[in-house]
């Protein structure tokens, strides 16, 4: 009997990959607001329609037929995968769109405070370029956790440091909170995938 390789698991990694590309290059250029807004708002509209087809993709995958137990099994586990993929990415662009909603207020936050953002992000966003690499297997294995090394983002540090600075402007505060909770939300998302993928990896 021959197999036939899967038709959608690959058109489904691809669009990943490519959505994701794009909207970790528009969230750098965001922060240090050199961005267009009004090509912004274009290419915001252009990723949800992308992430709309990314559901689609995966439910057409989802749906695929598979001929053996192990295929299946297979498949099942790349289906947990691929949604905490799509999951990250929404996230992602969740924090995109809150950059663009914000980008005036934050170039004009008092202090150090929009260079913190810059630092924090541009950490989020490396933690997520390496465990996409990582799902690639272009990340050597080793005894050790490769992503042991990364900086971690510290956003409660970020959200403290802006307490105190507004400490008496509760407007501003508020301002930035849904910031902050967008990246949150954001780098849990990305530790979740981080142990799928380790998991993933541990038992190919």
């Amino acid at each position: 009997m021959t197999f036939l390789p899967p038709k959608y698991e690959t058109r489904l990694f691809e669009q990943i990959n490519s959505t994701t590309n794009d909207i970790l290059q528009w969230i750098r250029v965001t922060t240090r607001h050199l961005s267009d807004q009004p090509a912004l708002k274009r290419e915001i509209q252009r990723l949800q329609e992308d992430i709309t087809r990314l559901d689609q993709t995966y439910m057409l995958f989802s749906e695929e037929r598979t001929y053996t137990r192990r295929r299946g099994f297979e498949r099942a586990r790349k289906l947990v995968l691929f949604r905490q993929l799509i999951a990250t990415t929404k996230k992602a662009f969740n924090v995109l769109q809150n950059l663009h909603r914000m980008d005036y207020e934050i170039e004009h936050f008092k202090g150090n405070i929009n260079k913190q953002i810059i630092e924090e992000v541009d950490k989020t966003l490396h933690t997520h370029e390496k465990l996409v690499l990582m799902y690639l297997g272009r990340i050597r294995k080793k005894e050790t956790d490769p992503l042991e090394r990364i900086t971690e983002p510290n956003i409660q540090d970020l959200v403290d440091q802006l307490m105190e600075t507004y400490d008496d402007e509760e407007s501003d505060r508020m301002t930035f909170l849904p910031l902050a909770s967008n990246l949150l939300e954001y780098h849990n998302e990305l530790i979740h995938l981080k142990k799928l993928l380790v998991s993933y990896q541990n038992k190919e």
